[in-house]
C-alpha cells in the first residue's frame, strides 16, 4: 500500500475516482457549463491529491471532502477567467461616455411567449454561456434559483457593489447577444 501524502493512499485516491467522478463532473458541469472543462477541473482534483500534502482527516465524508476541493478549483478558475476577462465597453458606450442607443432593441414583441419557442431557449442558453464564468454564476444564482443577493454575495466571495455591477454587465452583454443572434436574424 503506497502512502502517497500525509494520510491517503493510492488505493484510496483510486476508489475515489471510481465512486466520486461521475457526481463531481455533473457539479463541475453545473457550475462551468463546459464539458472540457469540466473534466479538467476534475482530474485538477484527483491530482490535486497526489501532488500536494493533503490531510483527510475523516471528520466529513469523501464526497463532501472531494466536493469542497472542487469548488475551490472552480473558484480558482473563475478568478483566473475573471481577471483576463475584458468587457466591450464601446457596445454599451458611445465616445463622449454616453449610453450608445444605435441598434437598441425597440420593440422585442411578445415578450411573454419567447420562451416558449425552443429555438429562442437554445439562443438564450448559448447567450448565457458566452458569459464569463462569474457573470454566469450570479445570474444563475439570481434569476434560476432565486437566490438573495446577500446569499449570492456570501458565496461567490463578492461586494455588493462588484455583484450588482455584475448583473447589470451581464444584463447587458445579455441584450446584445440576444439582439445580434435572435432579434437581428
Amino acid at each position: 500500500m503506497e502512502q502517497l501524502n500525509t494520510n491517503v493512499t493510492t488505493e484510496q485516491v483510486e476508489e475515489w475516482v471510481n465512486e466520486h467522478t461521475a457526481f463531481l463532473m455533473n457539479k463541475a458541469y453545473f457550475w462551468l457549463s463546459n464539458k472540457e472543462d469540466a473534466e479538467d477541473i476534475v482530474q485538477e482534483v484527483f491530482l490535486s491529491l497526489c501532488q500536494k500534502p493533503i490531510n483527510f482527516s475523516g471528520k466529513s465524508s469523501a464526497r463532501t471532502w472531494l466536493t469542497a476541493i472542487l469548488h475551490n478549483k472552480v473558484m480558482d478558475l473563475y478568478k483566473r477567467r475573471y481577471k483576463t476577462t475584458n468587457v466591450d465597453f464601446q457596445t454599451i458606450f458611445d465616445k463622449s461616455g454616453e449610453w450608445n442607443h444605435e441598434g437598441e432593441v425597440n420593440q422585442w414583441g411578445e415578450e411573454d411567449k419567447l420562451f416558449d419557442n425552443k429555438e429562442f431557449i437554445d439562443t438564450f442558453n448559448k447567450c448565457i454561456y458566452k458569459l464569463p464564468i462569474q457573470w454566469k454564476m450570479v445570474i444563475s444564482e439570481f434569476y434560476f434559483e432565486e437566490n438573495k443577493a446577500a446569499d449570492i454575495c456570501t458565496a461567490l466571495n463578492l461586494t455588493q457593489t462588484n455583484y450588482w455591477k455584475i448583473l447589470q454587465r451581464s444584463r447587458l452583454q445579455l441584450k446584445d447577444c440576444l439582439q445580434i443572434n435572435w432579434f437581428n436574424k
